[in-house]
């Protein structure tokens, strides 16, 4: 261990000396990397704001140049020839050498009425300032340029998008201001062609200073300048290249006001300086290669290397010196002196070259030497006593290990019998023939009551005394007999009711133990089900199992007169289709409390169906079960449901002796229930589609007059086809219904303004069906309940709900669709206004043998509508 000692301290030492080097590398590396970035940010970021100040100056000052020619032009417009401009547009070309040319355009024709429009066109050429008015005449249409139409349109000043004049060999923007008359009005354009000279020599003089490359792009990514003057002339794009890396990030700039972007291209990674030029969204990007920035690093790194060098040899050279001269040495004698020891080798002397040292290792030295003498003393001892205690342990010894089994035995057993009685959810009980409480085991939550009241009582003292007699009979008879006794109790723990069974064993001659568990649970659950076999779930009223029980036992009954009333609500099906199973269900429970509260004595209703109800009624004649069926109907009808008056139909027989059979009087009671309710099914009905209209009508306000529109050009159109006086009813009645089915969509999605969802149009056609359904369950509107369903059928088949097509379609539902989708068109939606007549009928027109049938349409444009086709 000794020997490695060294080369452990030297690997300790290393790693920590090349960690700090390494740290204090990261550090510098990344504050040059910062101070360089600044710098070259910094510096670019001048020159970049530069060239922005030179260009943006230059278009301030040909806007001022055209805005003020613009307005003196407006002022004297009427007492100036146009060739008194010329000296003005010289004199902006001469003295400005950025501006290459300028004219005057006037549309007017007080000048020359032959040409299209007036103007002059002054432009450099060779150092020489040129006039022209050849661009006057017809084949340049100058009116039609871009920056004119824009500045004739926006009444201010505009620039053109950069274009590249190969004549002139550069890139060129032209400004546009508009002349404007002493009252206003539009006269013509001042325009200003513009180089942008500085842009080339920006590229050019970056070029040459540094490693990279600048270049100016468009707000599309075209180049305006760039040191390869063919992709520029070319129009080439900026993210026209072979690395995807390179055209994602010029992508991303493109779209920034600026910034700064690293890129990998051609394994060579590369930095983005950009920034833009208003107004014209334009760009200036530098590109520095990475080696670029980075040059002043590569230097240093060598420089560090050396000095991490010299930084590890000297301390390593320094740390092998002391620990061999001060560690090393003396440890060696201590390692020898513990060996010896360890070998019980006590008779040699401690080395004088370790006793003799002044320091730490010399003090160690004299203690070693001390206890070797003490140990060698010890040992002569131990030995002795040693024999003697091997003689008396191995006895001890073997009884131990007897022992430790016996009691494992008895642990694991008792380990046993206490989970098993802990884990079950029974109380166990040990008790004196006499009934007094020795023991309690078990969770203690199953008690009604601390374990310490139970032990030392007898059972009386803590059980009711029914349940205690019964408990001391059952100790007495499992004892005698030796068998166990089983039997079950109530007791009532605080405000509920408990049930236990008991399982009594004998256990010695003059004690048992009671096995007690909680079946509360157990015994509800039973409760429950017996319940439910036989009451009803929604209403709670008994159900029909136990009203045919009740039939049967009143064959045996002697209580006459005994009445059988039968009753069914009226409309159910009808309000559950248009209202939902909802209401229905608040019409049955509605019902139910009416018969709860006209309930006298004992009599037992039921709920035996759907809609059906029944009532047993004892002791009541004739007349008086009238008066009990009256009371009934009253408080009925003063019952509504969403507007609906709760409407039922009751027959009723008398039991009056043996002599009359129960399901004879039942038979009656329903054939008469069955009477009442054909009796009055029409004008109950009609209330019913009464409501569901003023509750849709409320719903959707629109609906009402909309029904009755398209009612009224059914009617037209069945006048014209000559329907008998009949066929001409039903289908106004039908146009009057055919949305009843509206009920059942949702509110919000009827009056949404917005376009539907897929899953919300799908809940929107629904109404057909639900209409459908409604008018099948009242008899005197049965017969239209087809042409509902079927009135946004297609001719071309492509319609809803059965996707029928042609003559398949019932006729008047042909002719509901031709005027719903009129009086739809022509009328104030949620989601738009109303459509003109003339657009309703040409997309009625347009639908002719697709949507609609072809000649019902000619009908209804022409002998309708009284339109031409």
């Amino acid at each position: 261990m000794i020997k490695h000692l060294q080369t452990r301290i030297l690997l300790i030492m290393i790693p920590i000396t090349m960690v700090v080097v390494f740290i204090t590398y990261w550090f510098s590396i990344n504050i040059g990397k910062s101070i360089i970035d600044v710098q070259t940010t910094s510096k670019i970021n001048a020159q970049q704001q530069t060239l922005t100040t030179m260009i943006e100056k230059e278009l301030d000052s040909s806007r001022m140049i055209s805005d003020n020619i613009a307005k003196m032009a407006g002022n004297t417009y009427r007492n100036t020839q146009i060739p008194a401009y010329e000296n003005i547009l010289r004199s902006a070309v001469n003295n400005n050498p950025f501006i290459l040319g300028a004219g005057i355009w006037f549309e007017p024709y007080e000048y020359n009425k032959n040409l299209k429009y007036v103007g002059h066109y002054v432009y450099k050429r060779d150092d020489k300032t040129m006039v022209t008015d050849e661009y006057a005449n017809e084949s340049y249409d100058y009116l039609s340029q871009d920056f004119y139409r824009e500045a004739k349109e926006q009444l201010e000043t505009v620039f053109s998008e950069a274009y590249y004049d190969e004549w002139l060999g550069m890139y060129l923007i032209t400004c546009s201001s508009p002349v404007l008359g002493t009252k206003g009005q539009f006269l013509g354009c001042i325009t200003m062609d513009i180089q942008l000279s500085t842009m080339r020599k920006m590229v050019k003089d970056y070029s040459d200073t540094y490693g990279g490359e600048v270049y100016i792009v468009n707000k599309e990514g075209n180049y305006l300048a760039r040191s390869d003057v063919s992709q520029v002339k070319n129009k080439d794009n900026i993210t026209e290249t072979e690395s995807d890396s390179y055209n994602n990030t010029v992508k991303t700039l493109l779209q920034r006001e600026s910034g700064i972007i690293d890129y990998t291209k051609a394994g060579k990674t590369s930095r983005l300086y950009y920034s833009s030029i208003h107004p014209l969204g334009w760009k200036i990007i530098y590109e520095i290669p990475e080696k670029e920035l980075n040059q002043p690093l590569n230097k240093f790194n060598t420089l560090f290397f050396y000095m991490s060098l010299i930084s590890l040899l000297l301390p390593s050279i320094t740390i092998f010196y002391i620990t061999s001269h001060y560690i090393i040495r003396p440890l060696k004698y201590l390692e020898e002196e513990f060996r010896l020891i360890g070998d019980n080798e006590y008779k040699e002397l401690v080395p004088e070259a370790l006793t003799k040292r002044k320091d730490e290792f010399g003090r160690i030295g004299h203690a070693l030497l001390e206890m070797k003498h003490k140990l060698h003393q010890y040992q002569h001892n131990l030995n002795e006593s040693m024999e003697e205690l091997i003689a008396s342990g191995e006895e001890i010894q073997q009884q131990n290990e007897e022992l430790i089994d016996k009691e494992k035995l008895l642990l694991d057993t008792s380990r046993y019998i206490a989970t098993l009685i802990m884990t079950i959810p029974d109380m166990i009980f040990v008790i004196s023939e006499n009934g007094i409480f020795l023991d309690v085991q078990g969770n203690e939550r199953n008690l009604y009551m601390p374990k310490e009241e139970f032990l030392g009582k007898h059972i009386s003292e803590v059980l009711p005394t029914y349940i205690a007699y019964h408990s001391v009979l059952k100790i007495e008879a499992a004892i005698q007999t030796g068998e166990i006794q089983i039997f079950e109790y109530e007791l009532k723990n605080g405000s509920e009711d408990g049930y236990f069974e008991v399982r009594i064993a004998p256990f010695q001659e003059d004690r048992v133990i009671g096995i007690v568990r909680n079946i509360t649970d157990s015994h509800k659950r039973m409760k429950e089900v017996e319940y439910l076999g036989l009451h009803d779930q929604l209403t709670g009223l008994y159900n029909r199992r136990y009203f045919e029980n009740a039939l049967i036992a009143l064959e045996r009954e002697e209580r006459y007169p005994m009445g059988i009333v039968f009753s069914d609500v009226n409309g159910l099906k009808v309000i559950n289709d248009s209202f939902g199973h909802d209401v229905g269900d608040l019409l049955l429970k509605k019902y139910t409390e009416v018969l709860k509260d006209s309930k006298e004595a004992d009599e037992v209703i039921s709920r035996i169906g759907g809609d059906e109800f029944t009532i047993i009624v004892y002791q009541k004649n004739e007349s008086e079960l009238k008066e009990y069926i009256k009371k009934i109907e009253e408080r009925c009808s003063k019952e509504k449901i969403n507007g609906i008056t709760l409407s039922i139909s009751i027959g009723f027989g008398v039991i009056n002796n043996k002599e009359d059979f129960v399901q004879d009087v039942l038979k009656y009671a329903e054939d008469q229930m069955y009477k009442n309710k054909l009796y009055d099914a029409d004008s109950r009905q009609n209330a019913i589609i009464d409501v569901i209209m003023k509750t849709l009508q409320e719903k959707n306000p629109r609906e009402e007059q909309h029904s009755h529109r398209v009612a009224e050009l059914c009617e037209k159109m069945a006048c014209e086809l000559e329907f008998t006086n009949s066929e001409i009813q039903k289908i106004r009645t039908a146009g009057l219904l055919h949305d009843i089915g509206k009920i059942g969509i949702p509110e919000e999605l009827l009056n949404k303004p917005g376009q539907l969802t897929r899953e919300e149009y799908e809940i929107i056609c629904k109404h057909t069906e639900i209409g459908h359904r409604i008018l099948q369950s009242v008899s005197h509107v049965a017969d239209i309940s087809e042409i509902v369903l079927c009135h946004h059928e297609r001719w071309d088949g492509k319609g809803y709900p059965k996707g029928l097509k042609g003559e398949e379609i019932p006729l008047v539902s042909r002719i509901i669709s031709i005027a719903d989708t009129f009086d739809a068109m022509t009328s104030d939606r949620s989601y738009r206004e109303a459509l003109t007549e003339e657009i309703a009928v040409k997309e009625l027109l347009l639908g002719r043998g697709s949507q609609f049938d072809p000649y019902l349409t000619d009908v209804f444009v022409e002998r309708v509508l009284k339109k031409e086709i």
